[in-house]
């Protein structure tokens, strides 16, 4: 039966999912059809391939809407057009492809509430992010084995261990809330076990080691304790990220992390973060405990802000800068906190920029 088919269909549909989809591995850029002049030609951005069917309905689903003079089709046009952008915004990390879909969920959700095929679309959506964690964990647990004994591997394990009871949880959610809110904390798990491999690995660094990533969140201070470097799908996605982690148990825990992903990186010079399409760079700041789980970035609802590169190495791949952002939260778009810093890195694959 066509995707279309089901359109007529009444009934809502709880965003459980029932199947997964392959991570692609690198960006790959796509033509999209003509919306009513709005659109000639666009990049579909997301950091893995689970928007696929739902974009390509929403691309058909929107001319159908334009031009109406009923209210109630005009905020769907709406809606559908604001989610096709937010699809083919530029994404580095699978977190960013979660807090997109989530977004995306409660839109057509609150704009198409009886309508089946949107609701089995977005579940797709969130099949294919679970799997994708999966596989992210069973990575992450294969390589925290192979570790010898010692603080890294313990740190490491645990943070698997901690990933995987909140994807049994996520496996478990009864709607779509409790769904993103396991997803999100098994990301960040699995994060915080990366930044234990890679401290261990050499892929990055402490502030111990002539490296820095020293921040003012909101008035507190932030000296992260773990740094690291990311190569993302082979592209000019550059992430640096840098972390404090305090792991006694499941219940007691305190995780904070600030990621500055760059799109298309090229050295020295200042790139400018938004919500909108053109951004050049994304901020992300995660404070995660036993408690509470909180996402602040300039992704979603009006963040705004600078980081410059002062210099950079090509050889040696070392960068440093500072940094000025505005940050909203994820959970009530009403807060914003300004978090200024600077850093020191250096990774492998900062080289050869």
């Amino acid at each position: 039966m066509k995707i279309n088919n089901l359109r007529d269909q009444e009934g809502k549909i709880v965003f459980k999912p029932q199947g997964g989809k392959l991570r692609k591995q690198t960006l790959r850029i796509v033509s999209l059809i003509c919306l009513i002049g709005l659109f000639a030609s666009d990049v579909q951005a997301a950091f893995s391939d689970n928007f696929d069917l739902l974009l390509a309905d929403l691309q058909t689903l929107a001319p159908t809407l334009s031009g109406s003079s009923n209210k109630t089709t005009q905020k769907q046009y709406k809606v559908v057009i604001k989610d096709i952008a937010a699809i083919n915004k530029a994404s580095a990390s699978l977190a960013t492809d979660l807090a997109t879909a989530t977004k995306i969920a409660k839109d057509l959700q609150t704009a198409f509430p009886n309508d089946a095929t949107l609701s089995n679309l977005v579940a797709g959506v969130f099949a294919g992010i679970l799997s994708d964690t999966t596989d992210d964990l069973d990575a992450l647990q294969a390589a925290a084995s192979a570790l010898p004994p010692g603080t890294a591997q313990t740190k490491a394990l645990a943070a698997a261990a901690l990933a995987q009871t909140e994807l049994n949880a996520a496996d478990a959610a009864p709607n779509q809330k409790s769904l993103s809110t396991a997803l999100s904390s098994a990301l960040k798990s699995i994060a915080t076990g990366d930044k234990d491999l890679i401290s261990k690995s050499g892929g990055g660094g402490t502030s111990g080691s002539g490296q820095y990533f020293k921040a003012n969140i909101g008035g507190k201070s932030f000296t992260a304790k773990t740094l690291s470097v990311a190569y993302a799908m082979n592209s000019d996605d550059i992430t640096l990220n840098g972390a404090i982690s305090v792991f006694h148990s499941a219940s007691n825990y305190d995780f904070q992390q600030i990621s500055i992903g760059f799109l298309n990186f090229s050295g020295i010079g200042t790139y400018y973060g938004d919500d909108t399409p053109d951004t050049e760079c994304e901020f992300y700041y995660f404070h995660d405990t036993a408690t509470s789980d909180e996402q602040w970035d300039t992704y979603i609802g009006g963040g705004y802000g600078s980081v410059t590169i002062t210099s950079y190495n090509s050889a040696t791949g070392t960068v440093a800068g500072n940094f000025d952002i505005m940050v909203v939260n994820d959970d009530d778009l009403s807060q914003s906190m300004e978090i200024t810093g600077t850093f020191s890195l250096q990774g492998d694959d900062l080289m050869g920029f």
